[in-house]
């Protein structure tokens, strides 16, 4: 079975990653290695599960799924895993927390999206905002094409590859090891 992972928990005993389920007649699921080292499925169900993603206290993970016809931003509580809240409006995809928790970051579109999360026994979400707009390169697979410095302040987007006629390769970028 073909393991994609996405995100390691705050304290390093959880990764969660997404997997083609042959179960279900190639459903992509979310899955999570516990720390005996068995995998199980955290996040199921009709349509893909994707990009799943720990919040940076580890009570929470964000996640991407197509169930209702398009792609959306869910979240779910941690470890439990038994509550949901639908975080995008209009689509969602490949979500990303900020570097302290407080928001949570989407792709819709050519569109980067924010909701303010305040987390308490549930979740809080604010509607979303859009931050920027332009054409980027993505990956909607649940293969992160952006991210979010710790301390919040900037945003790495890819810049969308449009007529490329060449290709830089950098050798040796490595230092050499030294005795």
């Amino acid at each position: 079975q073909d393991l994609f992972p996405t995100s390691w928990s705050p304290d390093g005993r959880f990764l969660l990653a997404y997997a083609l389920d042959p179960a279900t007649g190639g459903n992509i699921d979310v899955v999570v290695r516990e720390p005996d080292g068995e995998w199980r499925p955290l996040v199921t169900g009709p349509g893909n599960q994707r990009a799943g993603m720990f919040s940076p206290d580890g009570r929470w993970v964000a996640y991407m799924s197509d169930e209702r016809g398009r792609p959306e931003v869910y979240l779910r509580d941690w470890p439990g895993a038994t509550r949901r809240w639908i975080v995008s409006s209009g689509g969602g995809a490949d979500p990303v927390w900020s570097g302290n928790g407080r928001e949570l970051y989407y792709l819709t579109g050519n569109r980067v999206m924010a909701v303010s999360v305040q987390t308490g026994s549930e979740p809080i979400l604010s509607a979303p905002q859009q931050r920027f707009e332009g054409l980027f390169q993505v990956h909607f697979g649940g293969d992160q094409s952006y991210d979010v410095a710790k301390d919040g302040r900037l945003l790495m987007l890819f810049p969308a590859l449009a007529d490329a006629d060449q290709v830089k390769v950098t050798l040796n970028w490595l230092p050499a090891a030294r005795p």
